[in-house]
């Protein structure tokens, strides 16, 4: 085969595409504290409800990624 046709086809069976939005760098920056923090024994459901409070208040204060 192909020099890197190995590496494709593992690529085309694991890789995962990440969502189609601009907020994905903050949406993933704050899903990873909240795991963090969940790791070092924060509360699961605290740490959560905030991850969504900081990503709802990223997504308003971008006007919903919409283009203008």
């Amino acid at each position: 085969g192909k020099p890197l046709e190995h590496q494709y086809e593992i690529g085309k069976a694991f890789a995962l595409l990440r969502p189609a939005t601009p907020g994905y760098k903050t949406i993933s920056s704050v899903f990873d504290k909240a795991l963090r923090d969940i790791a070092s024994g924060a509360d699961v459901q605290a740490s959560l409800d905030q991850a969504v409070k900081d990503i709802d208040a990223d997504i308003t204060s971008n006007n919903g990624y919409k283009v203008s």
